[in-house]
């Protein structure tokens, strides 16, 4: 019985032992493989973390060369914007250059007024209407013929524009223009005509329909109410020169 019992304490004894053993080997392989997660971790995560910095880089290092460039490119082309407008600037003709070079414009208007003018019927008709609305009366005619030679073309103006003054007035109003340089007359302008040292009224008014001679601005072909004198609604007139028995031209109104 004494040879069991020391046997079972020995049994006992070397069970210890061997757990003791085995816990220990257990620790050491834990460690072990504690060691080997840390290094397979610092093997691959290393590699990892170089690579993305060195992605982040080249990333940030692009965004900068492209900013650069863009504003380069930006900057070049506003200066050839520059450039352009500037050119085109220069080429351009300034507005006081046009306003020397540019004449008052011929109107349609103006064109319907000479055709009809052309034609030795439609100034009779004319005529005839005026003198109507004067009474029958050829006397101080001239703006009466004027003002239905205009309505004649459907343009709207009173019977009440009976002289000069009237016709101006009613012209003005209406948006018409005073021009006094008889180098810009067109064909189907209403000029007027002053009196030599006369502060009042224009004395005279007719039709320009073109020159006697291009070049010359002395003497046009004219339509007016003057037919007792000239026997024809159309005839030559003094211009830019006085005669004995003519004053020169003052002005003519343009639409």
């Amino acid at each position: 019985m004494g040879k069991n019992k020391f046997n079972n304490k020995f049994s006992n004894l070397e069970s210890t032992e061997n757990t003791q053993k085995y816990v220990k080997e257990m620790y050491d392989l834990a460690e072990k493989h504690e060691k080997r997660s840390v290094m397979s971790f610092l093997a691959i995560g290393i590699p990892i973390a170089v690579i993305l910095i060195f992605t982040f880089v080249q990333m940030i290092s692009f965004s900068v060369h492209s900013s650069k460039n863009g504003t380069k490119q930006i900057a070049s082309k506003t200066d050839s914007v520059k450039k352009d407008t500037t050119k085109n600037k220069s080429n351009e003709p300034s507005k006081k250059d046009d306003k020397k070079a540019t004449p008052a414009t011929v109107t349609q208007l103006n064109n319907r007024l000479f055709d009809y003018l052309k034609l030795s019927e439609k100034r009779a008709v004319s005529y005839y209407r005026a003198k109507q609305l004067n009474n029958k009366s050829e006397k101080g005619l001239a703006s009466i013929f004027v003002a239905q030679v205009l309505r004649d073309n459907g343009y709207k103006i009173d019977n009440s524009v009976i002289n000069t003054a009237n016709l101006v007035r009613a012209l003005q109003k209406d948006g018409w223009k005073i021009i006094s340089d008889y180098k810009q007359l067109q064909k189907g302008d209403i000029c007027f005509t002053t009196a030599h040292g006369s502060s009042g009224p224009p004395a005279h008014t007719f039709f320009f329909m073109g020159w006697v001679k291009e070049g010359k601005t002395d003497s046009s072909y004219v339509a007016d109410s003057q037919v007792v004198e000239y026997n024809n609604t159309y005839h030559t007139r003094n211009i830019s020169s006085t005669t004995p028995t003519k004053e020169k031209f003052s002005f003519f109104m343009r639409k």
